[in-house]
């Protein structure tokens, strides 16, 4: 053992470990006391940690919901032009289940209970509603909120002012009925005129570079693809020349985000185009069986959409004998309502998302049954966000408001004559033309049984009815939203057809 050279002795191993821990112990003590005024003291001064923010949306799930809200303020300002132009003519205030503010659901529920009461001899001033909805509350408009209420437009109320079904004073139903459901409220196109609608009756003139004909199944896209063919003949050699895309893609309508995005970057790669654009400022006509999608959330401006569009359930029917007669993939001669009796190809069935085949998926058979069982005509104008894929009024709503502000124009095929007029009013770089074709209609038969492709004096064609009235009935039942969306069809039709000089509704 080595000497200890200082003359000291050693401190032993327990004493100094004795004292360690009591200094640990003293300053433990310390830490605390201090942690425990330090607490004292912030919540006596309020100062506290604000919480985190919220994590920054991905710019797709941010064009997605800026998407609704355009849609949902859209149609509440439609519904408020309503409500103002009548000024204090209406009684009928509602409370609420919202106590923050006015919600579209409340709304909803106030309507359903005056449809309910209204033919009692009599509104009732107010009543007391309780109603779910498992969907989240919409946008808030307060332009359109204040139009709703009639007390305490400046700060939040939970009472709704509504139009009523009957005038205040009983005589009769001078009211207008409005459609209110989840998602955007919307005028009834069968009671409010087409005033209402924005630009619906206005003729301007568009000057587009690209226009993109998504063309549905079934609506006479043979006789708008010979028009375009004519337009395109009639502008060879001039500075107003265009290219047409005519796709060969037919079954792959609905794209996923990825080829959402290189669709717009380049729709007519993307759709297996020989001819295309050589550079920027050519004008190109894209037709293709492809849903609605909006360019904007992915930075880019949107070309012009145009259309033509069925009565659906003529269009179901239509698909059915193309199926027999064209395509083979129904049996014989047999027809519709026997098809429908028997079942198989044509089973019919309310629609379940899960069963999509838009992607590209699925057999002709499958694609017949969604077509004419999922409100298709409400789906391909709703276009290609997620909510679209459902089959409930949202998809009805946003159909209608990209019908009426995303579309250049939205014809008719038993008005092929004007649609082509209207055309021509409104796109006459492409379609101006003079000496242009007016009465074309392939594959059409009028009642002289003429089969040359013309049309009838009222420019559509007349064919008898290919389904009894009980099955129609039945397929009606399964796409109400494709009927109601026809008729704004209609009336957006005939707004810009007067607009333009080129026929009205009932001088035809």
């Amino acid at each position: 053992m080595a000497p200890n050279r200082g003359g000291r002795k050693a401190p032993s191993g327990k004493k100094g470990s004795s004292g360690g821990t009591i200094r640990n112990v003293v300053l433990l003590l310390f830490l605390l006391q201090l942690g425990v005024a330090l607490w004292l003291v912030s919540k006596q001064f309020g100062h506290r940690q604000p919480p985190p923010p919220p994590p920054p949306l991905s710019p797709k799930m941010a064009a997605e919901k800026a998407a609704r809200e355009k849609i949902q303020l859209a149609a509440l300002d439609d519904m408020a032009r309503v409500l103002e132009r009548h000024g204090n003519g209406f009684k009928g205030e509602v409370v609420g289940a919202d106590p923050d503010a006015m919600s579209l659901p409340v709304v909803r529920a106030a309507l359903a209970y005056q449809e309910a009461v209204s033919g009692g001899g009599g509104m009732p001033s107010s009543g007391h509603l309780r109603h779910h909805d498992p969907r989240p509350a919409p946008a808030r408009d307060v332009h359109a909120r204040q139009s709703f209420m009639k007390e305490g437009a400046g700060h939040p109320s939970t009472k709704v002012v509504i139009p009523q079904l009957r005038a205040e004073s009983g005589g009769g139903a001078e009211g207008e009925a409005l459609a209110v459901s989840g998602g955007a409220m919307v005028p009834s196109t069968r009671n409010v005129s087409v005033g209402e609608f924005s630009g619906a009756g206005q003729c301007k003139v568009l000057k587009p570079e690209i226009i993109i004909y998504n063309r549905i199944p079934k609506c006479a896209s043979g006789s708008m693809n010979i028009f375009i063919e004519e337009a395109k003949m009639k502008r060879e050699g001039t500075k107003h020349h265009f290219v047409i895309c005519r796709s060969s893609l037919y079954t792959n309508r609905h794209l996923n985000g990825n080829s959402q995005k290189q669709y717009v970057n380049d729709p007519f790669r993307m759709s297996h185009c020989r001819n295309k654009p050589e550079k920027a400022g050519d004008l190109a006509i894209l037709s293709r069986h492809i849903f609605y999608l909006n360019f904007e959330p992915f930075g880019k401006p949107n070309p012009a959409y145009v259309n033509i569009i069925r009565q659906p359930i003529d269009r179901c029917v239509s698909r059915f004998y193309y199926e027999r007669d064209a395509r083979g993939t129904v049996s014989g001669n047999m027809d519709m309502d026997t098809c429908m009796a028997r079942g198989g190809p044509c089973k019919f069935e309310a629609w379940q998302t899960k069963k999509s085949v838009a992607t590209g998926s699925g057999s002709r058979i499958e694609q017949m049954r969604e077509e004419c069982s999922s409100n298709y005509l409400s789906r391909w104008f709703c276009g290609m966000d997620p909510f679209c894929k459902m089959n409930d009024q949202a998809v009805l709503d946003a159909a209608k408001v990209n019908m009426r502000d995303k579309y250049a124009f939205v014809g008719l095929t038993a008005e092929m004559k004007v649609s082509f007029a209207v055309l021509q009013k409104i796109i006459p770089d492409f379609f101006g033309s003079e000496g242009m074709p007016m009465d074309i209609c392939n594959k059409c038969k009028d009642k002289g049984g003429n089969s040359t492709g013309s049309t009838t004096s009222g420019g559509h064609a007349v064919k008898p009815p290919l389904v009894n009235a009980e099955n129609r009935a039945y397929l009606e039942s399964l796409n109400p939203f494709d009927l109601e969306l026809y008729s704004y069809a209609e009336d957006l039709f005939w707004a810009k057809a007067e607009a333009c000089g080129a026929g009205t509704r009932n001088g035809r």
